[in-house]
């Protein structure tokens, strides 16, 4: 059922801004030609190709991070065991749609760290100054990472504690703003338009993102108890943020290759609802964000091609420990238009 609602929003969201384009575009088709080559800025060149079709392969990892609220204990790790996914992206003028399904990973590496279970969607629409992109993931089954901390007697031959009883998802969207025309995300990320000579704008990212956390035993290694205090019994959690966050982006660009790196750092507030034992919480709290991706491709009249790395981390202050929640993302993909 979630599946099925979240791509009837995405498919409308899409028929909605499309529809908008056109009343703002004006319906007479040659005026509408004559008027955009007008403004269409010299240090860009836009493709005319109406679809485009990009295998990828993409490594998206959540990894949560614990630490108690006096720093006296130790930083507790869970990740997930992900070797990645293979997809495909289908675009068509500026909209993209993604689907992935993960590689398998082997027997030997699901009995050291655990069958992970995920899935990632993706929807976006991209222009030249302004980004909208929706997303939904999820993560079934993760493993601590550095058990010899809290397990003396662990070690790197025997396999990693699994959690199959965690899991997570995470659904939202997020938009850019550009504030130069002559700078492009577009031709950075999307890759609809060629940047022709290197220029940087400020930036402002505003996003909303919920998380949802479930458990069934306690997050916390039994040696940690006493500095965790009633996170001890914490056990199903939603987490909803509003993100403003500006920043800065540049494009480096020799011919039809160029490095992207884009910086955005910022806050929000942050709705909270958490279970620890019996007891419910709501929260509201007001943390740090921040964002750092960059992108290295070549963006050729017919084939492009691209490397893309992010992170992103979202905080979420507890009344008795400090989560984090760290997005990974690499994705290597290649493309034709047509």
């Amino acid at each position: 059922m979630l599946f099925k609602k979240l791509i009837t929003i995405l498919f409308t969201t899409a028929l909605i801004i499309s529809h908008l384009n056109l009343i703002a575009n004006n319906p007479d088709g040659k005026k509408t030609k004559q008027k955009k080559q007008k403004k269409i800025p010299e240090n860009i060149e836009v493709f005319k190709h109406t679809f485009s079709i990009r295998p990828f392969y993409s490594n998206q990892l959540t990894i949560f991070s614990l630490e108690d609220k006096k720093n006296q204990g130790k930083t507790i790790f869970y990740r997930p065991n992900a070797m990645g996914s293979v997809g495909v992206e289908i675009g068509y003028k500026r909209f993209k749609f993604s689907y992935a399904y993960k590689l398998p990973v082997s027997d030997n590496s699901i009995t050291k760290y655990g069958n992970t279970e995920y899935k990632s969607i993706n929807f976006g629409y991209q222009s030249r100054v302004v980004g909208l992109n929706f997303y939904y993931f999820n993560f079934k089954s993760f493993y601590l990472h550095n058990p010899s901390q809290f397990y003396p007697e662990w070690t790197k031959d025997n396999p990693y504690p699994h959690r199959k009883d965690l899991s997570t998802f995470t659904f939202g969207f997020f938009s850019y703003f550009c504030f130069n025309k002559s700078f492009s995300i577009n031709s950075a990320f999307s890759q609809n338009e060629r940047q022709k000579k290197s220029a940087g704008s400020f930036m402002l990212l505003v996003a909303d993102r919920f998380t949802h956390i479930e458990n069934n035993g306690s997050l916390i290694p039994l040696s940690e108890y006493s500095y965790y205090g009633n996170m001890n019994l914490f056990s199903t959690g939603s987490f909803n943020s509003t993100i403003i966050a500006p920043g800065i982006g540049y494009n480096i660009i020799v011919k039809r290759l160029y490095f992207s790196p884009i910086l955005l750092v910022g806050s929000g507030p942050q709705i909270q609802s958490y279970n620890v034992g019996s007891k419910s919480r709501m929260r509201v709290k007001l943390p740090l964000y921040f964002n750092y991706k960059n992108a290295i491709g070549y963006n050729g009249k017919t084939f492009y091609t691209r490397v893309v790395y992010s992170i992103d981390i979202n905080n979420i202050p507890l009344r008795d420990a400090k989560l984090k929640i760290s997005f990974f993302t690499l994705i290597a993909s290649a493309g034709f238009r047509f």
